[in-house]
């Protein structure tokens, strides 16, 4: 059109002059308002063309230090897989902001969302040597791993099932499926399969890197303890367990398990492997939620948890610890048999003798009274009276009876209230009075007659004057 205002070769000069005029004044005023028009608008489509093709540049990911990663980690197909969406989805970002569906103000919305899809990207590739690594390694040690689990030393299965069904379905060793899902940014695998009641999402790093806790190797450990209290050396009793007796025995070893215990439960990892997987207990103790009155210092199990785990520990200690016996009597000399059989006679004469006073007690005027104790005093004299009419004191013609009994006793003399005898074993003349209990009586007359042998056990005396005799049923 301006072309062809400024070039009216077609019009009649002396006609057009006039005309032609007016149209190049128009025709200038037109174009100088065209041109700023034109400047006005290329400005704006200049700077949302610089701004979509710097967004395009920020926003864009290159795609090469990814897949090159992948490929010197011989990434699965579903690792590639994730990427490729990955990367698709920001491609159709770029085409978006290509048809100008985006401006300025979203420039904060979509460089998070670059970050985001960044850092999915980066776990994806970044984990996907150690997802290798980890599987192999699974599967290397699943032979040892199997045969020694729940053993003392190998890998402890209490809390862990849903781990290592979940690893074995990682590492294809069963069959179910893995999904790699982000929560916060974070990767997350959700695991489903053999074993599984439901779906398993752990943390892809933690997932990757735990290390199964080993059941205790409680037999070695109390082997040691025994050895450190002195009670075994080189699994042997030494002559300190050898002369404990058996309640010593008893308390040393709740000594020893006391301790143990204190320990252990500090860990409720250690107390559940030890008390499901070692003491044979029944269903893994809860994490203390509190409710005891003097909470044990440091446990993390109640306090009714940790007495049945010290119970149960003491009944397995007791299978694994070297028995408590009697100790053995030494081997008796022909000095020795000697004395034993001396010993033994002299004993055998006492207790005749011992029975010959009880068959005679109550010559004596003693017995047993219903509970059992020996009561009763002398009765030496008793009152008659003489040709003359008059009251005298004589001897009891019992009692003189019962004394003889006793290895022929005699009356050697008598004076008022009191008697002399002799005889029967006694150790010079033996004074006795009216009215003596008869407990003083035999327990004296016990000592004087025994005692004079070496062999004689001076509480014998009073163990059989103070003997308590029990009642017979009934009484």
């Amino acid at each position: 059109m301006a072309s062809t205002y400024r070039s009216p070769e077609t019009v009649v000069v002396s006609e057009a002059a006039p005309i032609v005029n007016t149209i190049n004044s128009l025709a200038s005023t037109f174009l100088k308002t065209s041109a700023n028009i034109k400047a006005i608008k290329d400005e704006k489509v200049k700077q949302a063309r610089n701004f979509n093709q710097r967004l395009i540049k920020d926003i864009s990911i290159d795609p090469t230090a990814f897949y090159k990663a992948l490929g010197e980690n011989n990434a699965n197909r579903a690792l590639f897989d994730q990427v490729n969406n990955l990367m698709d989805d920001n491609a159709r970002l770029q085409l978006n902001i290509e048809a100008g569906l985006y401006s300025q103000s979203d420039y904060r919305g979509l460089m998070a969302s670059k970050n985001k899809t960044i850092s999915e990207l980066s776990q994806l590739v970044g984990l996907a040597e150690s997802e290798k690594t980890s599987s192999t390694a699974w599967v290397e040690n699943a032979e040892d791993r199997v045969n020694n689990l729940t053993n003392q030393g190998g890998d402890s299965l209490v809390g862990n099932t849903d781990y290592v069904n979940a690893k074995n379905i990682f590492s294809k060793m069963s069959k179910g499926s893995v999904e790699r899902v982000f929560k916060d940014n974070i990767m997350y695998y959700k695991i489903q399969g053999e074993g599984l009641d439901k779906p398993y999402e752990i943390p892809a790093a933690g997932f990757l890197s735990k290390q199964l806790f080993k059941v205790p190797n409680f037999d070695k450990e109390w082997a040691n303890i025994l050895e450190q209290s002195g009670l075994v050396k080189n699994g042997t009793k030494t002559d300190l367990f050898k002369n404990l007796s058996q309640k010593e025995f008893k308390t040393k070893i709740a000594e020893l398990v006391e301790v143990k215990v204190e320990g252990a439960i500090k860990d409720r990892r250690v107390t559940n492997s030890m008390y499901v997987e070692i003491f044979g207990g029944g269903e893994p103790f809860e994490q203390y939620g509190g409710g005891d009155e003097n909470h044990y210092r440091g446990s993390a199990i109640s306090n009714a948890n940790a007495d049945e785990f010290k119970t149960a520990m003491t009944e397995y200690v007791m299978n694994i610890t070297p028995a408590w016996e009697t100790k053995a009597a030494k081997e008796l000399s022909d000095v020795d048999v000697r004395a034993i059989k001396t010993q033994n006679l002299f004993d055998n004469n006492v207790k005749k003798w011992e029975d010959k006073f009880k068959r005679t007690i109550n010559k004596f005027k003693s017995a047993f009274n219903p509970a059992g104790v020996m009561t009763g005093q002398l009765d030496i004299f008793e009152k008659v009276q003489n040709e003359d009419g008059e009251t005298v004191e004589e001897l009891r013609p019992d009692f003189v009876e019962a004394l003889s009994y006793l290895n022929g006793m005699t009356i050697k003399s008598i004076n008022p209230g009191e008697a002399k005898i002799s005889g029967g074993g006694l150790k010079g003349d033996f004074t006795i009075t009216q009215n003596l209990p008869i407990s003083v009586f035999v327990e004296n007359l016990h000592d004087n007659i025994w005692s004079q042998n070496k062999l004689y056990d001076a509480n014998t005396a009073s163990d059989f004057a103070y003997q308590f005799k029990p009642p017979l049923p009934g009484k």
